[in-house]
């Protein structure tokens, strides 16, 4: 495998890509992927390669390979895998530690649509190995976003127990810190459904409660304005500690918590 370098400057910096496309359209979009950082393996058959290595325009090559390929395929990686041997598939598999396609869904929320986002889930997590830590938080997170309840716990336990796994190494060398702050992002932006500042301007929340867990609360400073929720399983409590008023919007229901004062939500209420 040719490898390269991180380039940290860039914006898709530690995504990675795996690109199974041939000749044209499929490699120039995942070249554009590369160029902007992402970390794009380009798939090939054994021997002959990408069909684009021979398929040259006028002539021109350029070691052994044809200059079109070249100029479609910059900044890539390169594995050779038969994807009919099972040995050859299983270590493409082991590539795919996590779907960063629906690690970037989660990132950019409103950029995508939910039938998108499942379209994506379906399509990944089949070959996800999750043996990357940060990989059953996104999962978790778009789980919750898509209503999948059960796939969310299923997650959220993998995620929560990350360092307890003995069996798979544990905390033997040392923590996972950034599962811990998915963890965190778990239960803020997945089941108390805490949308991000970036994409909404009055704080919004659209909680579940997963069965086992009877409350779950947290402070909050929200554009500057510092609040506490407590979600319980029939209400939502947001208090305003600020000295401005907040905008609150819980499942839809939206309301002004003044300074001070506390709004209480029905979850009958909002899930109207």
């Amino acid at each position: 495998m040719i490898t390269r370098q991180p380039r940290p400057e860039l914006p898709l910096d530690g995504i990675l890509v795996l690109d199974f496309s041939q000749f044209l359209a499929g490699p120039v979009a995942a070249m554009r992927l590369a160029d902007l950082g992402a970390r794009v393996i380009k798939i090939e058959r054994p021997g002959s390669g990408d069909i684009g290595r021979t398929l040259a325009f006028a002539g021109l090559e350029s070691d052994g390979d044809t200059l079109s390929f070249h100029i479609m395929n910059r900044n890539k990686e390169s594995f050779a895998a038969d994807l009919k041997s099972s040995d050859d598939k299983a270590e493409v598999w082991e590539l795919i530690k996590q779907a960063d396609v629906l690690m970037m869904m989660m990132l950019f929320p409103n950029e995508f649509t939910d039938a998108e986002v499942k379209r994506a889930w379906d399509f990944y997590l089949p070959f996800t190995t999750h043996d990357s830590s940060l990989s059953p938080g996104a999962h978790a997170i778009v789980a919750c976003r898509l209503g999948l309840w059960s796939e969310a716990w299923r997650f959220w336990e993998m995620a929560s127990r990350l360092d307890l796994d003995l069996g798979h190494g544990g905390a033997s060398q040392g923590i996972h810190i950034a599962n811990s702050a998915a963890n965190w992002m778990i239960a803020l932006f997945g089941f108390a459904g805490l949308g991000s500042a970036m994409w909404a301007e009055p704080l919004t929340l659209r909680p579940h409660l997963p069965e086992r867990w009877s409350r779950l609360a947290f402070p909050v400073v929200w554009k500057g304005i510092p609040a506490f929720i407590d979600i319980q399983k029939t209400t939502v409590c947001v208090e305003n500690r600020g000295a401005q008023s907040l905008a609150v919007v819980v499942a839809g229901a939206a309301r002004i918590v003044n300074p001070g004062k506390r709004e209480l939500f029905s979850m009958k209420e909002t899930h109207q």
